[in-house]
């Protein structure tokens, strides 16, 4: 049976259109996919670009103080003896930041101690002074811009430990007891503001019942680090 002229050209027009939609389609997909993948290459190039922007702003605020202390021995080279004084001004800050002269100036001192009546409320070892607490002050001190801090006159330094062997508490190795004496240099207002904070480190430790003593100073003496420092080389 033969099919109508007129059928057989409708089913042509609708094979082609649907193919035209077909490829319209795909093209159209493939267009899409690869704009999403050209904004994520553009994303990721963003975030590349920003990334080496800020080390290149740190490391071009290093270069900057490096050469403005180059340009201070420049200038005073003609005169060994203010290029002198320049090198040993550095070297006495080096020396106080390293924890390796005696510091005096104004500050705080903290003293902690147990409490002197336990509280059937709360645990036991909860009003006894641990290692952690000690180091939570020294971090309360040191996030309120402590210059030099020591714990019952051994002087802290970047490599120090606070840490309980037993009963005791070891500072720099050493065996520190009860009343637990803390001092620090800076700004007087900025360390008595930080270690007073309501919610801080001292005064959940007060609420323990743990002694906290709290006092502005204007003569406080750090003295320098006894031990000794290792310096580890790799290799």
């Amino acid at each position: 049976m033969n099919k109508k002229p007129g059928v057989i050209i409708v089913l042509s027009i609708a094979v082609f259109l649907l193919s035209f939609l077909i490829c319209w389609q795909v093209k159209t997909i493939k267009n899409s996919d690869s704009s999403v993948l050209q904004l994520q290459r553009e994303d990721a190039l963003r975030d590349e670009v920003l990334k080496w922007q800020n080390n290149y702003q740190d490391v071009s605020e290093r270069l900057e103080q490096t050469e403005k202390r180059l340009n201070e021995y420049l200038a005073n080279i003609s005169s060994t003896d203010k290029t002198i004084e320049l090198l040993q001004q550095e070297l006495a800050q080096l020396n106080v930041v390293s924890g390796l002269t005696e510091v005096k100036g104004k500050g705080i001192i903290i003293t902690v101690k147990d409490a002197e009546t336990l509280n059937p409320l709360y645990l036991a070892e909860d009003q006894i002074v641990h290692d952690n607490d000690l180091l939570q002050i020294v971090n309360e001190l040191r996030a309120a811009g402590a210059e030099a801090i020591s714990i019952n006159n051994q002087r802290l330094t970047s490599l120090s430990a606070i840490r309980c062997v037993g009963p005791s508490i070891l500072v720099n190795d050493v065996k520190i007891g009860a009343p637990f004496v803390i001092k620090a240099i800076g700004n007087v207002d900025y360390l008595y503001s930080g270690i007073n904070l309501s919610g801080g480190v001292v005064d959940i430790m007060r609420k323990y019942g743990i002694s906290i003593e709290v006092e502005r100073n204007d003569n406080v003496i750090i003295p320098k680090y006894e031990g000794t420092i290792k310096i580890s080389q790799s290799t």
